[in-house]
C-alpha cells in the first residue's frame, strides 16, 4: 500500500516537473548560443580594434593621417554592419527561445488539462 502511494506521488511529481526540466534544458541551450555569439563578436571586435591601433601607429605625416581619416568611413560602416548583424542574431535567438518556451507551456497545460478531465 505504501509503495503504491509512494510510486503514485513519484510519478505525479515527475510528470509535473517534466516541463520544468524541458524548459531548463532550453534555457541552457539558449545561454550557450548567446555565449558563443558573444565570444565570436568579442573576437571580431577585438580584431577590428587592433587593426585600428596598427593603422594609427603607422601614421607618419599629413598624407598618412589623411589616408587614415579617409578610411574611417569604411571602418565605421563595417562596425555598424557587424553590430546590426549581432542584433539580428540576438533577436533570432530570443524569438526561437520564446517560441519554444510557449510550446513547452502549451504542451504542459494540455497535458494537465487532459489528466484533470
Amino acid at each position: 500500500m505504501k509503495n503504491d502511494v509512494f510510486n503514485s506521488v513519484s510519478v505525479q511529481t515527475e510528470e509535473m516537473l517534466a516541463p520544468v526540466k524541458e524548459f531548463n534544458k532550453l534555457a541552457v541551450a539558449n545561454v550557450e548560443k548567446l555565449a558563443q555569439l558573444q565570444l565570436s563578436s568579442l573576437k571580431e571586435y577585438s580584431a577590428l580594434g587592433i587593426a585600428q591601433l596598427k593603422a594609427l601607429s603607422e601614421i607618419s605625416g599629413p598624407a598618412s593621417l589623411q589616408d587614415y581619416v579617409g578610411k574611417q568611413t569604411a571602418f565605421m560602416k563595417s562596425v555598424s554592419e557587424k553590430m546590426s548583424s549581432d542584433a539580428r542574431a540576438v533577436a533570432e535567438i530570443s524569438k526561437e527561445f520564446g517560441a519554444s518556451a510557449q510550446q513547452i507551456a502549451k504542451e504542459s497545460v494540455e497535458s494537465m488539462t487532459a489528466k484533470a478531465a
